[in-house]
């Protein structure tokens, strides 16, 4: 039996289907995928794209989140360089000055991100001025 990092996508995704109370067969047949990808996933030997990643997130009603943090389940404290990590990409994301430089990554990478990026403007609600949400200096928060 192979043994994960709490942290490790592994581990996570078969802990959250587990609480979830979903059989492999259910999970598998709401993502459009065969019983045995989703295996493959939950013992470490396949990686889902960053579509699929989403896609599991939402049958699973997390955000994708848990699974790229490098946070334990419940909130369990970060390390402190993985902190500063986190820190880091929290400041980027909230930069209105810095970009994401992706002219390193492979083709793959790139498709992969850029199909991420469509998921995640596809599932987002409409902000208007007089939500809650909005902020003057940016258009969604």
């Amino acid at each position: 039996m192979q043994k994960f990092k709490a942290n490790s996508f592994p581990l996570k995704l078969k802990m959250l289907r587990l609480e979830r109370g979903k059989s492999q067969e259910i999970l598998s047949a709401e993502l459009g995928i065969s019983r045995s990808c989703l295996a493959n996933y939950e013992t470490g030997k396949r990686q889902p794209d960053a579509v699929m990643l989403a896609k599991i997130a939402s049958a699973l009603h997390v955000d994708v989140d848990c699974f790229t943090s490098l946070t334990l389940f419940y909130g369990t404290p970060l390390r402190e360089a993985e902190a500063e990590t986190q820190n880091r990409f929290q400041k980027l994301l909230q930069s209105h000055e810095e970009t994401l430089d992706i002219a390193h990554l492979s083709t793959r990478h790139k498709l992969s991100m850029l199909a991420f990026y469509d998921y995640i403007k596809s599932t987002q609600s409409p902000v208007s001025a007089s939500s809650p949400a909005y902020d003057a200096k940016r258009e969604c928060v």
